[in-house]
């Protein structure tokens, strides 16, 4: 494209593929596809409006494709939401799982989830007793352990000493380093003067992990020791303990993710009311389809002017003229050369010139035209100012132009 702004094609496909791959990921996140099947959404997608828009098809066309889509896109959801089998999920994984949450819109639960779990966060769970922890990527990983509740003085507390005993494939006692927890017992100064309040004290230890998925978890016991005030002026000290398992997870572990989470927002769609608006959806879709095919109106129209703007945005069309060749139009024109022209922006070079629906373009600068793709060329090589005679068909008779680059 020789004298034209190419970079707004670029910026034009850009945000073509931007907003229909946006389009196609929400339809996967709620309505409970792979995300795998994005990109070929998208590529349809896509496809479809290059086609809709390059014909030239009415908004009657449009409306239909959407209806069309929208009713074929509902069933293969609910079809899928039905028939999808549930993974095998080993046990541990599935209990990490199940405490995600979806994501609630107006009250209704809606199947979008996200995120890996606290894989590094041992909460406290009383009814609990296995955590994952990530493979030892590193040379030691940090593991905050998080033990019951605590009432203190206006929920102050110190750390004094914390550790973190292992057996099993790691074995070994690992003291918590006083830099990455709590401020220790010697650097405060409690105030007594405070009504009780509940705390939940923690400690981060660095352990050793293995670099893969452990075959069996690794049993752990946490003791932390810390002081507090309590609202009589006395602090005391207290030692807290409490005994889970590690799990040693791997790439196996991201791989069930995917598998329950595809299954979840899948069977989502069924287990909440957006099955309800998806046979509704389909309903309205029907009957506006229906309706638009009684109406008629569909073919596509010699005027398509979505495609002749973005030909002008881009500079590929100076002249300002939707083109066909005379084939196309056929019982509209008896000319036998040329081309014929359907839409003619007003503020363009052939708009000022006096250029017509239905005429005829014969020559442009005393070359002959033998297509639009002539058009094209012969006006590329004009620069802003030049001055070009014209000779169309208009009504039978040579009318003669002066086009004004």
């Amino acid at each position: 494209m020789r004298n034209n702004n190419w970079i707004v094609w670029i910026v034009v496909l850009f945000f073509g593929w931007s907003i229909v791959a946006m389009i196609a990921g929400t339809f996967a996140a709620i309505f409970g596809f792979p995300y795998i099947w994005v990109m070929p959404i998208t590529l349809l997608m896509l496809g479809g409006v290059i086609f809709l828009v390059s014909r030239g098809y009415p908004i009657q066309a449009w409306l239909l494709v959407g209806c069309a889509g929208f009713i074929v896109l509902s069933a293969l959801t609910l079809v899928r939401a039905v028939t999808v089998a549930e993974p095998d999920i080993p046990d541990v994984y599935r209990q990490e799982f199940d405490n995600e949450d979806g994501y609630s819109f107006m009250g209704i639960d809606l199947p979008f989830y996200g995120g890996y779990g606290s894989d590094y966060l041992i909460e406290f769970d009383s009814d609990r007793e296995n955590y994952l922890v990530p493979a030892g990527y590193e040379m030691r990983t940090p593991v905050t352990v998080i033990f019951a509740p605590v009432q203190t003085a206006g929920g102050q507390w110190a750390f004094e000493s914390g550790s973190l005993r292992v057996q099993g494939e790691v074995n070994g006692t690992f003291a918590a380093d006083p830099a990455q927890n709590w401020v220790s017992a010697d650097e405060v100064l409690f105030d007594s003067d405070q009504p009780l309040r509940s705390i939940r004290p923690q400690i981060t230890i660095l352990i050793p992990l293995p670099y893969y998925s452990s075959s069996a978890p690794l049993d752990a016991r946490a003791e932390v020791t810390i002081s507090y005030p309590m609202p009589d002026g006395a602090v005391q000290s207290q030692t807290l303990s409490r005994s889970f398992q590690l799990s040693v997870i791997g790439e196996d572990y991201y791989r069930y993710y995917n598998q329950y989470s595809n299954w979840k927002r899948s069977r989502s769609v069924i287990d909440s009311p957006l099955w309800i608006a998806l046979v509704a959806g389909c309903g309205v879709a029907g009957v506006v389809g229906v309706y638009l095919l009684r109406q008629g109106d569909l073919q596509p129209r010699m005027a398509g002017g979505l495609m002749l703007v973005i030909r002008r945005l881009s500079g590929a069309q100076k002249l300002g003229v939707e083109l066909h060749t005379l084939a196309k139009v056929r019982g509209v024109t008896d000319a036998t050369e040329g081309v014929y022209i359907g839409r003619v922006i007003a503020q363009s070079p052939a708009g000022r010139a006096g250029f017509r629906t239905g005429d005829v373009l014969i020559t442009l600068g005393g070359k002959t035209i033998s297509g639009p793709g002539a058009v094209n060329r012969i006006a590329r090589g004009y620069k802003k100012g030049d001055l070009v005679e014209a000779v169309v068909q208009r009504s039978g008779e040579s009318v003669r132009l002066l086009v004004r680059f």
